[in-house]
């Protein structure tokens, strides 16, 4: 990515004059005072929608409603809502055709001449430039709870290095049969925003396959789970959704048909800590039961078997 669009989205950030320290609260309130309206959040359920926004942004004449998926983790929601205030502070809101039943608030129809934005890919600057600005505020959100000075440690830098290594295999299938999800971050070195990058990307990857997720796989994952006598475990449920996910990914490859009633997210997702650190650790679990587990191979090897001719 150009290195103008970050130092565009720094220069734009800094115009709030945000302590050191901020939060998403805070953040909501400097932007409402910027731009003269209030930020609503509120939160949106896309479950039976293909290839919906994880995000919509709508600005009325009274405020801005930034709703954001609730079906994922927290990580996920604020950074979703981190993007819906980033299309405010740079006032790009108004590139979503609407979409009857997509956001509960029947008075925000577009006869009421609402500007709707959503977020969807990175096929256009605008999004681009909202979701290199929602990366930023959050890494400025993490790197702010080390007051009052933010350096890595040599610990931390390892850990993130390590991390970064043990998710690329998930986040390489998942960005391969879902290009879009991927934001195009050039050559920076600043290894909590490539870390980020990463984990949110795979974050939209798994929302992204919720029309694939089968529930006839998380339930033979999780019967051979059980046997192994982790039922219940973090490694359990980490690979129960890896194996889901290796079936979802074979069956958005083969283009098959959603399925309108979904295996439901992992057990805990909407519960984490919104801390980098607690999500990068559960998708380090699935994504290492996703390259070695023999349950999560045997789930590969059986959706291979039943493809499609042709596919």
């Amino acid at each position: 990515m150009d290195s103008r669009l970050r130092t565009a989205c720094e220069e734009r950030l800094a115009l709030l004059n945000l302590p050191h320290r901020f939060g998403t609260g805070q953040l909501c309130d400097a932007v409402a005072a910027w731009c003269g309206k209030p930020l609503i959040p509120r939160p949106l359920d896309t479950t039976g929608f293909v290839d919906a926004p994880s995000g919509v942004s709508i600005e009325t004449d009274e405020a801005f409603f930034l709703f954001y998926e609730r079906g994922t983790s927290r990580l996920h929601r604020l950074h979703i809502l981190a993007h819906g205030i980033s299309h405010v502070l740079c006032g790009q809101i108004g590139s979503l055709p609407w979409e009857d039943g997509l956001v509960p608030a029947p008075r925000l129809q577009p006869e009421f001449g609402a500007c709707i934005s959503g977020r969807t890919r990175y096929a256009t600057a605008d999004e681009r430039g909202a979701e290199m600005m929602a990366t930023l505020i959050r890494q400025r959100i993490y790197r702010g709870r080390q007051f009052p000075t933010w350096r890595p440690t040599v610990t931390e830098d390892c850990w993130e290095r390590r991390s970064l290594t043990l998710l690329d295999p998930l986040w390489q299938d998942l960005t391969r049969v879902l290009p879009h999800i991927a934001l195009d971050a050039g050559a920076d070195d600043e290894l909590d925003f490539l870390l980020h990058r990463k984990v949110i990307e795979i974050n939209d990857g798994i929302l992204a396959l919720r029309p694939h997720r089968s529930r006839a796989v998380q339930h033979a994952a999780a019967e051979a789970v059980a046997a192994r006598q982790l039922a219940g475990t973090a490694e359990g449920d980490a690979i129960i959704e890896a194996a889901i996910l290796a079936a979802a990914l074979h069956a958005a490859h083969s283009e098959s048909k959603p399925d309108f009633d979904p295996a439901p997210p992992a057990p805990g997702t909407r519960d984490r800590a919104g801390d980098l650190r607690t999500e990068t650790t559960w998708l380090r679990q699935v994504s290492d039961a996703y390259t070695t587990d023999p349950i999560v191979h045997s789930v590969r090897l059986m959706a291979a078997i039943h493809a499609p001719a042709g596919k």
